[in-house]
């Protein structure tokens, strides 16, 4: 029997990765039997189980979602994001009270200097719906702590690299595979500036496929930021820049928006500087800026830059009221 246990868990990965594929291409329910079936051979797969629940969430399965997620937390204990997925499956479920316990749990996990903050407090929006910062956490003087921690939302098509990016910029990692994610994947990340000030990022990666962007609208609420991504060699990616663009502008004050141009390391680029410009003044975006996770190239500066303009934004507004 033990003999068997590394061949069933190839099997086991192979049928994820089929899942995942035929999710993505809107095949749910096939998706779903294939990541049934990878449980069937290795049960032991918190993110079989993830990607499960997200897929039975698409097809209004939200009993069976709440089970699979319950069952993340069974193999692998209470994380951030398990919590913030069972709250998100519990509230389409129709259960506002798990779904607020399960947030709240959510933020008792993060760190003190996060969870104790005002400007957290009101991280249960809607009654259960999904986390957020209430929009007055642009108010940074006062703050007992020594840095303001601000909230910056990442967007873009399915092959704009965005999570990728992410990963680069907080880990200095490249990945090339990842699991789907249901509504949103959450990070955090300090930036030193040259100037002796530090923010903490609050780093939230929007999940890509249409059909989950119904969620979006709560997590946009108290961005301080966002970065719009697409792909420099695919202008079909580049299209979809303004309907996220709109999704983010629906939820939040008129915070800055940079446009970031991924895979610039590649050959052919079919959406050329200038016009990734002229789009952004034309939206009204603060700029653009083309950078490469792969070999890391201007990621860092791409996230200091809109840093910088949160900082600047809040100080604004502070200073205004």
């Amino acid at each position: 029997m033990l003999a068997q246990r590394p061949t069933n868990l190839i099997i086991a990965r192979k049928l994820h990765k089929s899942g995942i594929a035929k999710a993505i291409s809107g095949d749910i329910k096939c998706a779903i039997n294939d990541f049934k079936c990878s449980i069937d051979a290795e049960p032991g797969q918190p993110a079989v189980w993830a990607d499960l629940g997200t897929a039975l969430l698409e097809t209004k399965d939200f009993y069976d979602a709440v089970a699979a997620f319950n069952q993340v937390i069974a193999i692998k204990g209470e994380s951030f994001q398990a919590l913030v997925d069972l709250g998100n499956a519990l509230r389409a479920a129709g259960d506002s009270t798990g779904a607020i316990d399960a947030l709240q749990r959510a933020t008792n996990l993060l760190p003190a200097i996060i969870r104790d903050q005002a400007m957290f407090k009101s991280i249960l929006v809607d009654a259960g719906a999904s986390i957020g910062i209430d929009g007055s956490s642009y108010a940074l003087h006062g703050t007992d702590v020594p840095y303001p921690f601000m909230k910056l939302v990442v967007a873009g098509s399915s092959d704009s690299d965005k999570t990728p990016l992410v990963q680069r910029f907080c880990t200095n990692t490249f990945i090339t595979d990842h699991k789907m994610t249901i509504g949103a994947a959450f990070s955090i990340k300090d930036i030193l500036f040259d100037t002796g000030m530090s923010v903490k990022l609050q780093i939230w990666d929007f999940a890509t496929e249409e059909r989950f962007r119904f969620l979006l609208g709560d997590y946009c609420r108290g961005a301080a930021g966002a970065l719009v991504c697409f792909n420099v060699t695919d202008y079909e990616s580049f299209k979809q820049v303004r309907d996220w663009i709109t999704i983010i502008r629906k939820e939040t004050n008129n915070i800055p928006i940079l446009l970031v141009g991924t895979k610039y390391d590649l050959p052919n680029h079919q959406v050329p500087y200038e016009l990734a410009v002229q789009y952004a003044n034309d939206a009204n975006c603060i700029g653009v800026a083309y950078c490469s996770t792969t070999t890391a190239e201007n990621v860092e500066e791409t996230f200091v830059c809109i840093a910088k303009w949160m900082i600047h934004q809040a100080f604004t507004i502070n200073e205004a009221s």
